[in-house]
């Protein structure tokens, strides 16, 4: 807890490219040793009620070093990347975040945070459930609002990390048809906080709501396969958030972009959104209501 945490990531760099060589012959102790500099990272992190200067390039190194030991055959190590912050939602939102923006970086990168994801998201949720009651007792609750919104990986935000290691451009990993079970999973978590009427509702709007973080992942995808996986995840989000539906980020200009490609029931639900936008008074929903 002593420890400088910025003074880690030269060596969580080097023995991360050591541990993905599998010409070198100290691969296997690089990725040995990289279990311990990860620990340290966590335990100098979580020390930190809240996040710092550039903390989320620290994030970043620690990220590609997890990514680092999964891909060189270490099963848990995204898992227990994700663990190591349970007593510390703002750290576990900046370590998700990481690990997203991370495993555009590389093949190997992106194969590991594929095939990891579905786990993290129900390790993820149930680790917010057994921290609710904490967050809201040191009254940080937007903590847990942000770390539920990280759960669903998105492209990285352009200019948010200094240093990014994408020679050809990010590699596409997020793969929400393959998440399919999880991410219902995810939804219902969001829809059922609202209807409980309770002060650990999940916010619906804003710049971390849920709708906002449905969208961001969604974005992911080529625009004619948007709607069509995930029309529905968007339309229960919405008809759960009441007037927080007219307060997100981009979901009107998301319903524009995908429009030319609903047909039928997706169409149909498309509809419905836009009517419940225009209802519940976005401005910027008046060009899509009939």
């Amino acid at each position: 807890e002593n420890l400088v945490i910025f003074w880690l990531n030269p060596a969580l760099r080097a023995l991360g490219t050591l541990a993905l060589t599998p010409a070198a012959c100290v691969q296997y102790q690089a990725a040995e040793m990289l279990g311990a500099l990860l620990e340290a990272h966590r335990r100098t992190r979580c020390a930190l009620d809240i996040g710092f200067n550039h903390s989320d390039w620290d994030a970043l190194f620690a990220a590609r070093a997890a990514l680092a030991c999964a891909a060189a055959g270490h099963p848990t190590a995204l898992q227990d990347h994700v663990h190591g912050f349970a007593a510390n939602l703002n750290a576990m939102r900046e370590c998700l975040m990481a690990l997203a923006a991370a495993a555009e970086e590389s093949p190997k990168a992106a194969a590991a945070a594929r095939e990891a994801w579905p786990q993290l998201i129900r390790d993820g949720l149930r680790l917010l459930s057994e921290n609710a009651d904490d967050e809201q007792q040191r009254g940080r609750l937007e903590n847990r609002a942000h770390a539920f919104s990280a759960i669903l990986p998105a492209p990285a935000i352009k200019g948010m990390y200094a240093y990014r290691e994408t020679r050809d451009g990010p590699n596409t990993w997020i793969d929400p048809e393959a998440w399919k079970p999880e991410i219902d999973l995810w939804v219902q978590t969001a829809v059922e906080s609202r209807t409980a009427h309770n002060s650990t509702a999940l916010p619906a709007g804003g710049l971390f709501g849920s709708i906002s973080a449905m969208v961001s992942m969604l974005h992911s995808l080529p625009t004619e396969h948007q709607a069509s996986i995930g029309i529905h995840w968007v339309e229960q989000l919405v008809a759960s958030a009441g007037s927080e539906s007219a307060n997100t980020l981009t979901l009107p200009e998301w319903l524009q972009e995908v429009r030319p490609h609903c047909r039928d029931e997706k169409l149909e639900s498309w509809q419905r959104i836009a009517d419940l936008l225009y209802v519940h008074g976005d401005p910027r929903a008046s060009n899509l209501a009939d």
